[in-house]
């Protein structure tokens, strides 16, 4: 079975465990394990160690320069017991899922692709494993995830404003003609909810909202889910592999549909 990924990060986070595990540094066989990490709050690239001792500031391949201690997160990625060998989360140092603020949102969407893929490969392991580690298993062979680059971002679209809260959205389309829109990263509620989707559908899953005006001067929300199979409107039903969800290539293939009620993007 193939499996699809957006970023490089997410492909180097999955090669830089492989490399702990071949390492010699591995946990014992225990219902629940812990790997201790430091994450880059902006790139969601991760380093491991046997000790956050051993860690020094490294060169980051993107910007050419050494991190300093506050790009730097600690995190643990455990591995617990579960139905099919085992359960992967991304938490931080006091075991509670990473904080909104704590990295960026495009950090948290490679930390959330990179345990949906674990999880994905995990599901597929029923059987007795041994002395060996689900994690060591899943991540013997890595030729069957593969990067498809996303070729429109939505960051790059007319009506993108990042991390725009709803109140300060509501307060920049206010008096704007009927269809204006534009584009914010998924809110707390949209990142635990798909957080959700992502476990159970098995599937990467990040939340856009578009915020538009409607009749009477009314604006709403509207959650956009990028996932590894496209992107799709998402309807109050968890099930993303239910027949009424249409996935789309593209974000501008996805706007056409919505293209009565989302007309205008936000310009200045």
């Amino acid at each position: 079975m193939d499996y699809q990924i957006s970023m490089q990060e997410v492909m180097d986070n999955l090669i830089s465990f492989k490399e702990r595990l071949l390492a010699g540094f591995k946990e014992k066989k225990t219902d629940q394990r812990k790997y201790k990490a430091l994450v880059n709050r902006s790139t969601g690239k991760i380093r491991f160690a046997q000790k956050m001792s051993a860690f020094e500031p490294h060169i980051s391949g993107i910007t050419g320069r050494k991190d300093e201690p506050g790009d730097l997160l600690e995190i643990y990625l455990t591995v617990s017991k579960g139905e099919n060998g085992g359960h992967f989360e991304a938490l931080n140092k006091q075991g509670q899922p990473i904080k909104r603020g704590d990295i960026t949102p495009y950090a948290q969407r490679v930390l959330n692709e990179m345990v949906t893929i674990l999880n994905a490969k995990a599901k597929f392991f029923k059987r007795d494993l041994g002395e060996m580690l689900i994690e060591e298993v899943i991540l013997d062979d890595l030729s069957s995830i593969q990067l498809t680059p996303q070729e429109v971002q939505i960051e790059d679209l007319p009506g993108w404003m990042g991390s725009l809260n709803r109140i300060d959205a509501e307060k920049i389309l206010s008096g704007r003609p009927l269809g204006t829109y534009l584009f914010r990263f998924g809110d707390e509620i949209a990142l635990l909810s798909t957080f959700h989707f992502a476990e159970e559908n098995f599937l990467s899953v990040y939340p856009y909202l578009i915020t538009v005006v409607e009749e009477d001067d009314k604006i709403s929300d509207i959650l956009l889910l990028q996932t590894n199979k496209g992107w799709v409107c998402y309807h109050d039903d968890p099930d993303l592999k239910d027949p009424s969800y249409q996935f789309f290539s593209s974000l501008p293939d996805l706007l056409v549909t919505l293209k009565t009620k989302a007309s205008t993007p936000l310009s200045y």
